[in-house]
């Protein structure tokens, strides 16, 4: 058996352009413009909306208010957060120093579903104050401890960068398109605009990656390769235990780095440098756990799955698929909130499509380039054996995710847990876009790449975060009262957008309304929430047209409102397509959801009880056919006040 190759016999490789030339200016021109991403998104959604948000700042308050670790269990409610390390919530409770986070409790949404499926979500899972107001109290404080993971955010981005240059020598252009693609990336951008140890996490993994990248590129491993990187991953496991699925990746670089370079002895050294950080850095935490839980507990696994009994998956994960990896792809590209935001289904199509051409045409162009006789390309034998690590490396990442999902139920649809592998992600696509491309126009057509992600991350961020979250502005005040509804809410005028409407079209009118009190703890935050309906009444009492709901969709439900403002609520009223031409009575009441039986008791503005507990105004508009209408111009429209 021949003898391996000795060092003197490797083959050596130029020291890589993105190494000696580091490109920092568009490197940083890029975390520049990432930040500013971040920073809209962060300033688009309110505190609280990010998944569990409000518990994982409970944590760092904790720590801030005790200077003790929670315990699973614990009597707060808020600290359901309480079995995960404590790396990142620590940082955050530095940030959260003078502040005053202990005040911030936004009250609970009545209408938010944790349903993912529901077809029409409610974005808020809290209560906020209307737009042009006063924040919460704490909630500048919240917001300056997302800048945490703001900078997680650039460090994911900064490793990103150079994993492709270790992988992808002298190509600093492909390097840098795979940073830029991840730094605006939706759903990554969201990600890094709220407040969760998810970004703690995927922050060290990308420093683990890239020190097992360092470990099996053609550059090689430095004098402190292992020790680092052992560091990094001491640091991922301390900050979300998620990260487990870095441990066989650093392991198995270190495997092939040493098998590369035929390296010979040094076994137990090597291992040292490896093990002996990490449990340094991260070896306390099962210790802890093993005294407080019992010895069979060292990652609290128990513990948590009984906290998390509700959670647990009651259906077997193949029943359910389908519709878990359709949320899991929706999540990747950008599923804001509690996964309550999405973007449109054709943007999730339409993107999903583009990425399949894009990973098959550029594998497809790959090949083709590399048949025999074609003509050298640069990319090519780096890119084979970069597009396979990349891939092997992460199976265990993506294992890790379907692991919770046979274990919890569709909470568990989130890509958010495969964060930490989206840097082999954005390195797989990158390199699969450039072999799709001659050489000659290789650097400007990678550089098209994450400028169409960042225009569209920005319409993500004016088209669908910013009017998901956006709160109505209060009206100007009025003293009308046209009928008042226990408890304390007034409705003061009623205006349509047109007199004449058509069968079988919708009727758009508004309503001014007030509250008089605060309805958020009415008497009790679990009452179910209040919702509005109209209707039309035509002749003999028939019904021409109704629509039931909370004002704004539920976004801004009457138990948001504050005492003595005034809103227009508007309302679109479906008409029946047989409704008989004539005027229209329209009907107003009130009732709590889930029992339209239960109508509030209402009133004229002298106090006397109104007639089936709602308040009418008779011909209020007219429904015409179309033959019964003129060729006029539009009317104006019809205010009652």
């Amino acid at each position: 058996m021949p003898s391996p190759p000795s060092a003197a016999t490797l083959p050596v490789f130029p020291e890589p352009r993105a190494f000696r030339r580091p490109h920092w200016g568009l490197l940083l021109l890029i975390l520049v413009a990432q930040a500013g991403l971040v920073l809209a998104y962060s300033r688009l959604t309110p505190v609280g909306e990010g998944p569990d948000e409000l518990s994982h700042l409970a944590y760092s308050r904790h720590l801030l208010a005790t200077g003790r670790l929670p315990v699973a269990g614990d009597r707060d409610s808020s600290l359901t957060q309480a079995e995960h390390p404590p790396l990142y919530y620590a940082a955050g409770a530095l940030l959260a120093a003078g502040g005053d986070l202990d005040r911030l409790d936004p009250p609970i949404n009545p209408f938010f579903t944790a349903n993912l499926l529901n077809p029409r979500p409610v974005p808020n899972i809290h209560l906020h104050p209307p737009a042009g107001t006063a924040a919460l109290p704490g909630e500048s404080t919240a917001r300056r401890m997302r800048m945490l993971s703001l900078v997680c955010g650039l460090l994911v981005t900064t490793a990103t960068w150079r994993i492709a240059a270790l992988l992808l020598p002298g190509l600093p252009a492909v390097a840098l398109a795979a940073a830029a693609l991840i730094a605006f990336w939706p759903g990554f951008a969201f990600a890094s605009s709220v407040y969760s140890n998810d970004m703690g996490a995927n922050a060290a993994s990308a420093w683990v990656l890239a020190g097992a990248a360092r470990l099996v590129s053609p550059r090689g491993r430095g004098r402190f390769t292992l020790p680092l990187a052992a560091s990094a991953l001491g640091l991922a496991l301390l900050s979300k235990l998620t990260t487990l699925a870095m441990v066989p990746i650093l392991g198995a670089a270190w495997l092939i780095g040493r098998r590369r370079t035929a390296a010979k002895g040094g076994w137990a050294r090597e291992l040292l440098a490896l093990v002996a950080p990490v449990l340094l850095v991260f070896g306390w935490w099962p210790l802890r756990n093993m005294a407080l839980y019992g010895l069979d507990q060292p990652l609290a696994w128990k513990r948590f799955a009984v906290l998390a009994q509700p959670m647990l998956r009651t259906v077997p994960l193949r029943d359910e698929l389908p519709t878990y990896l359709s949320l899991q792809f929706q999540t990747l590209l950008g599923r804001f909130g509690w996964v309550s935001v999405p973007q449109p289904l054709p943007v999730y199509r339409g993107v999903g499509l583009m990425l399949l051409l894009i990973l098959s045409l550029g594998l497809v162009a790959a090949a083709w380039r590399g048949r025999p006789g074609a003509p050298a390309d640069p990319l090519l034998p780096a890119s084979k054996r970069t597009l396979v690590l990349l891939l092997a490396a992460f199976v265990p990442v993506y294992a890790s995710v379907l692991q919770l999902g046979t274990r919890l139920n569709l909470v568990a649809a989130h890509a958010r847990y495969a964060f930490s592998g989206l840097p082999l992600l954005a390195v797989f696509l990158t390199i699969c876009w450039a072999c799709f491309w001659p050489p000659r126009r290789r650097a400007a057509a990678v550089a098209a790449l994450p400028v169409a992600v960042l225009v569209w991350s920005t319409w993500v961020a004016a088209s669908v975060l910013g009017p998901a979250y956006r709160m109505p502005f209060p009206a100007d005040r009025s003293e009308n009262v046209l009928a008042r509804f226990a408890p304390g809410l007034v409705l003061r005028g009623v205006s349509w957008e047109e007199d004449e409407i058509r069968p079988g079209a919708t009727a758009r009118l508004h309503l001014e309304m007030a509250a008089m009190e605060d309805l958020s703890q009415r008497p009790a935050a679990d009452l179910p929430g209040l919702v509005i309906f109209a209707q039309l009444i035509g002749a003999a009492d028939r019904k021409a047209g109704q629509v039931d709901g909370p004002p704004f969709a539920g976004r801004f439900p009457f138990e948001a409102w504050p005492a003595g403002a005034d809103f227009e609520v508007p309302i679109a009223l479906p008409i029946a397509s047989d409704a008989l031409s004539g005027p229209v009575d329209l009907l107003v009441g009130i009732y709590p959801d889930g029992s339209p039986e239960s109508r509030l008791a209402a009133f004229d503005p002298r106090g006397n009880p109104l007639s089936q507990n709602a308040w009418r105004l008779p011909a209020s508009v007219t429904i015409r056919k179309g033959a019964d209408l003129g060729d006029g111009d539009a009317a104006a429209p019809v205010q009652h006040p």
